[in-house]
């Protein structure tokens, strides 16, 4: 769907004569000069910061392009050979030598990662991955990657289950709200991956949706399962139904450096 706006129709006529609105901006600049509140210049700033940090992770070259350039340059054993920053801590430095095995291995096999246990950030919540992928000071690039390819199976798996109940219910409204939350948690650098009318597109599509099939439950929500595992299932029968009590989630037993990440089944 595309919105049209009729701005480029729009015409602004002033009262006054063109010669006397020409003779009112001459010289304006030092009698009136325009001043900015601190309101409106901190937007511009953050809006300047967010195409700069997109344009770095998403641009081109892209934050893992650069990544996979660094690989294929040095190497397999060379690309192991990196060493930390030197004001890493003992702990940092093991993570980012785990992170640089991780990205090794899966980019010397070249395929598709189908399973994202061995990445050492998976596990985390999308909003500590995120800023992660985001922490320009703090964590190198190789951690940054490793933190968006996680972060990029759990936007994978969030929609997956959405798709798969749209197609085997033929209900596409909890995919439509869906993607609605989704939209709604992105970061400024994040949500410039998508039009600007993205959400007013969505919006018109669940409205419809909801006109034909009825409203969702006033408090339905499906962003807390983002953080779901993959292997957990989405109980979208219970969430429809109000009165319907959801099961609650179990935590499978693992080990117990598992058992710290609380991932939900």
């Amino acid at each position: 769907m595309k919105i049209t706006s009729d701005v480029q129709n729009f015409s602004v006529r002033s009262s006054l004569p063109v010669r006397a609105s020409a003779e009112r901006v001459e010289g304006a600049e030092t009698q009136n000069p325009v001043s900015f509140s601190p309101e409106s210049l901190s937007i511009s700033e953050e809006i300047v910061d967010a195409k700069a940090l997109h344009a770095k992770i998403y641009g081109t070259p892209a934050l893992a392009d650069r990544i996979s350039y660094s690989f294929f340059k040095l190497g397999y054993e060379g690309f192991l050979q990196k060493a930390p920053p030197e004001t890493y801590t003992a702990d940092e430095a093991e993570r980012f030598n785990k992170v640089v095995s991780y990205l090794a291995n899966l980019l010397e096999r070249r395929e598709l990662e189908v399973d994202p246990s061995n990445n050492p950030f998976w596990g985390m919540g999308r909003d500590a991955l995120v800023a992660i992928e985001q922490d320009e000071k703090n964590y190198t690039e190789e951690e940054r990657c490793a933190a968006l390819r996680a972060k990029a199976h759990l936007d994978n798996d969030y929609f997956t289950r959405l798709i798969e109940h749209a197609v085997s219910s033929g209900d596409d409204r909890p995919l439509f709200k869906g993607y609605l939350e989704y939209l709604d948690h992105l970061t400024p650098a994040e949500r410039l991956n998508y039009p600007a009318n993205e959400r007013e597109k969505v919006a018109s599509q669940l409205a419809t949706a909801e006109a034909e099939k009825g409203s969702l439950p006033e408090d339905f929500s499906l962003w807390k399962y983002i953080n779901w595992d993959p292997k957990g299932r989405l109980n979208l029968e219970a969430l429809l139904d109000p009165s319907s009590a959801e099961p609650t989630p179990v935590i499978e037993a693992g080990s117990a450096d598992d058992q710290g990440s609380s991932r939900l089944r």
